[in-house]
């Protein structure tokens, strides 16, 4: 396996990565103790980020904001025939 980049340890960080291919990360980690200190750090650091946005998580989505990403139309766009603004 050639030097693993920045991304695919993120992805190995975040569970993403499939068995294979977290097996070869990890030999490789075992050889290199500057990359395991790097993603220990990259571990630490979304334990951190994961802790701080948790209450985020808890929140209600309001109804629009639900509606948009579902890609319905807005109340007002319905009624403006699929127009962002309606003109008065």
């Amino acid at each position: 396996m050639t030097k693993v980049d920045e991304m695919l340890l993120m992805a190995y960080v975040d569970g993403e990565v499939d068995a294979a291919t977290a097996r070869e990360i990890e030999t490789q980690l075992a050889r290199e103790p500057e990359t395991q200190a790097h993603v220990t750090r990259m571990r630490e650091q979304s334990a951190l980020l994961r802790a701080a946005f948790a209450p985020v998580g808890q929140e209600i989505v309001p109804d629009g904001l639900r509606r948009a990403a579902m890609g319905a139309p807005m109340p007002r766009q319905a009624a403006a025939g699929g127009r962002r603004f309606a003109m008065p």
